[in-house]
């Protein structure tokens, strides 16, 4: 009011606000936002649908700025929860189409500020409808403020105030009310029920069933995934009785396999300690266990028995034979061969001391052999060229490598490798260059289930599979060769 001159330094009000931004009709969305976008044809593309926390409302393309339905009413949203969007468009010929949402949450009459902006969908080439959350602020201003949509051809890039050709925008109103719910989940059913709860915003989502298992880390069968336990739980320990450690609460054994090699025996000639399994495949597994000659102890026998029928029949090992020979028995490991794949053994020991002491059946466990290493199916040898052929196969049950053989299809041939030593899984071809042209070749194959090799694969080489190695590969009539350089030149 002191000024004499004007020296077009004054701030004006956006209008419809005062000075302080301040709207000056009944709420926020009465007064025109700070811009406005414009678009000229929506005959190609243009927004159907709209709802939103309340809206339901279906309308024809309409030219121009954003199309006014601040006069639809209805719409409530509360600080921090959120609402879900629905647009629905008018695309019958496929354009790409982005769609936008704006939410003046500060009631400034701008659109421009952090968090208002909420993307929905694109690109899209088809009518929706297409949905998204819009997560409401915990400090959005209270009251009735603007929101807008727009469906825009082909522009990925967010602006309210955009003038475009091809699109539509529409404005709406949308009411803000205060959060007061206290949430939680309130299933009287479930783990996590809450009797303070008030409000619910996930529909039941927030609520966690009650899955009963074992709870105790340190049990052989903790499970994470529960949150009840049942008494299940089950333990590790010796389940020898002979051994001065015995645990007739343990379940298992000193450990998965069921072994031994926790327990504890008297310093007398005694049960064999320290039995563990390895090498476990499909068809053969090795026992081991501790060395139970000593100074004043001399092992005469062992003998392991196995049955696949939990015990109704067995199959025995013996080392040391016969009793009394004088010789100690030396063994402290035994490979048992000729076994059923993924089938689960029972076992236990027998040891005889030159003393006389004798340990009946003791040591027992359990060990499950390998499933069967399926061989690769339906291989192929395509020639790609007159000196290279590519070679295919399907894929069967996990397995680490297959190896691929080949030879001239005469009596007397050597083979040679394709792929070297074996063909990495998942790998399902592989190209053999340097191939003869014009003669008959065959090839084999075999699979393997250990990365290192081994025994553990298929029963026996597959094939033959024969072919012909042309003498030339013929482009046919009407092919367009590409990139072809004549030298010289």
């Amino acid at each position: 009011s002191l000024a004499g001159c004007d020296d077009g330094s004054c701030t004006l009000p956006v209008p419809g606000y005062d000075c302080n931004g301040n709207c000056l009709a009944a709420n926020a969305c009465l007064c025109s936002s700070s811009c406005n976008s414009a678009f000229t044809n929506v005959n190609d593309e243009h927004i159907t649908n709209v709802t939103f926390a309340g809206i339901n409302n279906t309308s024809a393309g309409i030219a121009g700025g954003p199309v006014d339905y601040t006069s639809i009413t209805g719409a409530t949203v509360t600080q921090g929860n959120t609402d879900s969007i629905s647009v629905t468009l008018f695309n019958p010929t496929g354009y790409t189409e982005y769609i936008h949402s704006w939410f003046d949450w500060n009631q400034n009459g701008s659109f421009a500020d952090s968090g208002e902006y909420y993307f929905v969908a694109g690109p899209v080439n088809d009518v929706g409808p297409y949905t998204n959350s819009i997560s409401i602020p915990a400090n959005a201003t209270l009251g009735t403020t603007r929101m807008r949509v727009m469906c825009i051809y082909n522009n990925s890039v967010p602006d309210p105030c955009i003038s475009a050709t091809y699109g539509e925008a529409e404005d709406y109103c949308v009411t803000v009310i205060a959060n007061t719910c206290v949430y939680g989940c309130m299933d009287s059913t479930a783990f996590n029920y809450d009797p303070l709860a008030t409000c619910d915003s996930t529909n039941g989502a927030i609520c966690s069933p009650i899955l009963y298992g074992c709870t105790d880390p340190m049990a052989i069968n903790y499970n994470s995934t529960v949150n009840t336990d049942d008494g299940s739980c089950l333990y590790y320990g010796c389940t020898d009785p002979s051994a001065t450690n015995y645990n007739a609460a343990a379940a298992v054994g000193c450990d998965a396999s069921g072994s031994t090699s926790c327990c504890t025996y008297s310093t007398g000639c005694g049960a064999i300690t320290g039995v563990n399994m390895s090498d476990v495949i499909h068809d053969r597994a090795t026992f081991n266990w501790n060395d139970m000659n000593s100074a004043t102890c001399d092992v005469d026998q062992i003998r392991i028995r196995y049955s696949d029928d939990n015990g109704a029949s067995y199959s025995t090992k013996t080392m040391g034979a016969p009793v009394g020979n004088n010789a100690p028995a030396l063994n402290t490991s035994k490979r048992i061969l000729n076994l059923s794949a993924s089938t689960t053994y029972v076992y236990d020991f027998k040891i005889w001391y030159q003393d006389g002491t004798v340990v009946s059946w003791h040591a027992g466990g359990t060990f499950t052999t390998a499933a069967i290493c399926d061989n690769v199916t339906n291989v192929t040898a395509s020639p790609t060229s007159a000196t290279s052929t590519d070679f295919c196969w399907d894929s069967v049950s996990t397995y680490s490598f297959v190896r691929l053989q080949y030879r001239e299809d005469v009596p007397g041939s050597s083979f040679s490798n394709i792929g070297g030593m074996g063909v990495i899984s998942p790998t399902l071809c592989k190209t053999k260059n340097g191939i003869t042209p014009g003669l008959n070749y065959r090839v084999m194959w075999r699979t393997w289930c250990n990365p290192s090799g081994g025994p553990y694969r298929s029963a026996q080489w597959d094939g033959p599979v024969t072919w012909s190695q042309p003498s030339s590969i013929r482009v046919e009539g009407g092919t367009t060769i590409n990139n072809l350089d004549v030298y010289p030149n």
